[in-house]
């Protein structure tokens, strides 16, 4: 075994360094040692490092004043950065995904809708440019305010349901409802979307951000108008006339005028003999 410095920091010729010709002894403390508690590292205190680790920085020389300590970048405090909300769909989704992005996320599950139009006259008013007036469930109210009161100690909040039609229309329901509670404020809003449960397909949507696609929210307001308007009349018909019947929605309802039209024809034809 080579000679060396009884300690990493102590270049030769500084007191208590070995000689040239003097071997390292090693040591071992008693079995019953047991480290300080002051000396132990708790979990969520940053490590303190010299800087010749931190830095690159070289040794002190004998004599020289040994570095100020400075907390290692990788270990720094977690109070530091704010906490970010996360809203997706999925109470499932919602504990996978949080265990990929980590402590400085926290990830809630809006469970589908939170809100739709009442089935009563007046939800949807196409005298007041087709006004509609939405009604809380009332499982998603409770949701909504743990949601809420989370988004008020936040510093950011990203929607994250699905990337189709309906999902971007339940971040905009949860956008709208956050905005009437007053709980948004200054906070930065962002949309994220993937289409696959993963650590890399969840890192990447939040790397590249956008805001709520309005031509999907009007298309899905239309489709719900035009669900309110037609088939919430049209259903009772169909019940009393067809039993079994369940309802009558925007597809239905226009097959259904397709057949009527046809067996008007039908029963005004008249018949006339002609030849060929």
């Amino acid at each position: 075994m080579g000679s060396g410095p009884a300690f990493p920091g102590l270049p030769r010729g500084c007191p208590g360094a070995p000689k040239p010709d003097q071997k390292r002894r090693r040591t071992h403390p008693p079995a019953a040692f047991k480290k300080p508690a002051h000396l132990t590292h708790a979990p969520g205190f940053p490590i303190f490092r010299p800087r010749a680790e931190t830095d690159g920085g070289a040794l002190p020389s004998c004599g020289e004043p040994r570095p100020a300590l400075r907390i290692a970048p990788d270990t720094a405090d977690p109070g530091a950065y704010g906490m970010n909300i996360v809203i997706v769909e999925s109470p499932a989704k919602a504990k996978t995904i949080n265990k990929y992005l980590g402590r400085d996320y926290e990830v809630f599950a809006s469970f589908g809708h939170v809100r739709d139009l009442p089935a009563k006259d007046g939800s949807v008013d196409p005298d007041d440019d087709f006004a509609m007036r939405w009604e809380v469930d009332s499982k998603a109210a409770k949701r909504l305010s743990d949601i809420a009161k989370a988004v008020k100690d936040a510093d950011k909040v990203i929607l994250a349901t699905d990337p189709d039609r309906e999902g971007e229309a339940i971040s905009w329901h949860v956008l709208e409802i956050l905005r009437a509670k007053k709980v948004l404020k200054d906070k930065k809003v962002e949309r994220v979307v993937f289409n696959a449960i993963t650590k890399s397909a969840i890192l990447e949507a939040m790397q590249h951000p956008r805001q709520i696609d309005d031509a999907l929210v009007d298309a899905y307001l239309a489709r719900r108008a035009l669900d309110y308007l037609v088939g919430f009349n049209l259903s009772p018909v169909l019940w009393r006339k067809l039993p079994g019947a369940r309802s009558a929605g925007r597809v239905q309802s226009v097959a259904l005028r397709l057949v009527c039209d046809r067996e008007t024809e039908i029963e005004k034809f008249v018949t006339r003999e002609y030849w060929s």
